[in-house]
Parts: C-alpha cells; structure tokens; sequence
C-alpha cells in the first residue's frame, strides 16, 4: 500500500499572489496583467452556485463542444476506453505539452471538483488539471505524473508526492476547505485512496477556466472523463 501523505503549504494574502498567466490558454477576452509587484485585481464579476458536469459518453467522436484546444497539442472526444464510454483525449504533438480549457459561462468559487484520468504510454507523462481566473491567474495547478504528482498555488509554491501508473483509472478529487483546498487521489482498480495533500490558501478566488491538459514525449496522451465541478455554497 502507498505510504501516507499529508503537507500542508501555507499561501500569503491574496495582495501578495503572483500572476501567472497560463502560456496557451485561449481566452474570451485579453488577459489583465500586472507588472511585479503590484496586487491583483479581482474579478469585478460575482461567482454564482454552479454544477457542471462532463461524461462526454453523448458528445460525437472528434472535437468536443464547448473545449478549445491551446497550441501545440490536439484535443478529441475518443472511443477510450468503449465507444460507448468515450472520454477526452488530449494528445502532445511534437513532444510539445496540449490542453484543452473550458470557459465558464459565469466565474465559480470551486467547492468541490472530480475528474477520471488515465495517463497513456509512451512514459513518462504527466496530466495538467489547472483552474484559472476571470483575469488570467493560475490559480492551482496539478500536475499527476508516472514520476511524481506536484500541486501548484498562485505564488510559485509547490508540493510534490507520489506519482501514478500508467494505463490505469484514476480518480482526482478537490475539495475547498476554510482555509484552502484537500486534494485526493483514489486508485479505481485497486479501490485504494491516497492521503489527502492539504494545500491552504488565504484566499479562494473565483475560476474562470478549467484546463486538462497532458505532458510527455511525442505522442503521450492523457484521457479524461466523468468531471464535475460544484461551486461553493
């Protein structure tokens, strides 16, 4: 059995987060920047209760709707691993990292998010799952590799922990807590859970942006399925 984990990471205020605009990541609108040193700016828009839901088993093989696709990479409804139980795949091109990024219609204070991923050979490789704000900021960032799993916050700040074996069903979970966010990883196969990672943050800002994306040599793939996100009460 994998050993527990538990770190926690304490984050500065939200006038101290750094930008950190996710290179690729397409946008409705340009992106607010701000030089070094100078706080954030929020998002003047109000985040409102929300349930979005993705099994991608009823979208058309090919181009999924409403996912854009950043460069570098390809993005695919896939028959993976049934026609009838498809996910989306997200493919580097080249060696080059891919994503595919959904924009929400209204920003959300993440409550609570899942998504179903397997990492493809060739190894290794290593899944991107990023949530951005309405004004381009990473907010958190994981990264679940066949090497290691890093969690990323606004401020630079990282946590490392074991990675995950390839060609195997993964369930990621975060939830938001007072003071940050818990993330767990449950093998599906094997029904074992992860010790959750405690990543606390003094600010919990609205998403914007959800990315799933997928590093590795020229023709690593990353699929996903079966996401939900809740926003906060």
């Amino acid at each position: 059995a994998a050993a527990a984990l538990v770190v926690v990471v304490a984050l500065t205020q939200a006038d101290r987060i750094r930008e950190g605009v996710l290179a690729g990541i397409p946008t409705a609108a340009p992106a607010t920047t701000t030089s070094p040193g100078t706080p954030l700016s929020t998002s003047s828009a109000t985040p409102s209760r929300t349930t979005i839901t993705h099994a991608f088993d009823e979208q058309r093989i090919g181009s999924p709707a409403g996912w854009l696709a950043t460069s570098g990479g390809s993005i695919a409804v896939a028959a993976f691993p049934t026609p009838f139980d498809r996910s989306l795949e997200v493919r580097t091109a080249g060696g080059t990292p891919g994503a595919g990024c959904l924009a929400l219609e209204t920003p959300v204070e993440l409550g609570a998010f899942e998504v179903d991923l397997l990492l493809s050979a060739p190894d290794p490789v290593t899944a991107a799952v990023t949530f951005v704000t309405p004004d381009a900021v990473e907010l958190l960032r994981l990264e679940v590799g066949t090497g290691a799993t890093a969690i990323s916050v606004a401020d630079g700040a990282s946590v490392d922990a074991a990675g995950i074996a390839p060609e195997g069903w993964y369930r990621l979970r975060i939830a938001a807590r007072s003071t940050g966010y818990e993330v767990t990883l449950e093998d599906l196969a094997a029904g074992a859970f992860r010790a959750p990672v405690i990543v606390e943050t003094g600010s919990l800002l609205p998403v914007g942006q959800i990315c799933l994306g997928v590093d590795g040599p020229s023709g690593a793939a990353a699929h996903y399925d079966n996401l939900t996100l809740d926003s906060q009460s």
